[in-house]
C-alpha cells in the first residue's frame, strides 16, 4: 500500500502568522474565498499542490517543509 503524504496544518498556521499574513491575505493570494481558505487550513478541505506550491515559495520554504 502506498503512504499518502499529510499536510501538517500547523506548520502552514505557524507560517502564515510568522509572517504576519492573516487568513484573508492568503486567500487572496491563492485567488480563493476565505471561506474556502479556512476550510483547507481547518483541515475540511485539501489544498491543491500548486497553493502548496505557491504558498511554499511566498515563505522561502521548500514544499516538503509542509508535509508531516
Amino acid at each position: 500500500m502506498e503512504k499518502k503524504s499529510v499536510i501538517n496544518l500547523n506548520k502552514i498556521r505557524g507560517l502564515r502568522a510568522e509572517h504576519n499574513e492573516t487568513q484573508k491575505d492568503i486567500a487572496d493570494i491563492l485567488g480563493i474565498h476565505i471561506s474556502s481558505y479556512q476550510s483547507k487550513e481547518w483541515g475540511i478541505s485539501e489544498f491543491k499542490p500548486s497553493e502548496l506550491k505557491t504558498l511554499a515559495d511566498r515563505w522561502g520554504v521548500d514544499i516538503s517543509d509542509l508535509f508531516c
